[in-house]
């Protein structure tokens, strides 16, 4: 989440709620079935589970494939790179109210209120 201009109003700013990144560079390579993305997938389960390996963690293969499986999941519910920047598809203003509506177990409000005030976040950055 971040404060950006409305992109219909120049004038507002509103939170802005988008997307995060995944381990690897993009959804395609957990979806997509060439080579490339194949490779790239063993690649990071094998990174995966040496860190694990490294940080001591019983059965680092598994927790590694957990932790793979886990991706996949949120790459397949990830909008296109290029959905993602159609300014018609991205522009979704909506109330705190209809958010939580729309994600039951998640108040918005509530949210919103603890970020305004700072209590949202367990550190704040000094000014430089």
């Amino acid at each position: 989440m971040s404060i950006e201009q409305d992109a219909k109003n120049a004038k507002a700013y509103l939170p802005l709620i988008s997307q995060s990144g995944l381990t690897l560079p993009d959804r395609d390579y957990y979806l997509n079935a060439d080579q490339k993305s194949a490779t790239s997938r063993d690649q990071f389960r094998a990174y995966t589970t040496r860190v694990l390996d490294l940080a001591g963690v019983s059965d680092s293969n598994g927790a590694a494939e957990s932790i793979f499986t886990l991706e996949k999941r949120l790459a397949e519910a990830q909008w296109t790179a290029e959905r993602s920047r159609d300014v018609t598809a991205t522009y979704n203003k909506f109330t705190s109210t209809t958010a939580t509506a729309q994600t039951p177990g998640l108040d918005w409000n509530t949210y919103l209120n603890a970020a305004r005030s700072g209590r949202a976040y367990p550190y704040r950055l000094s000014p430089l």
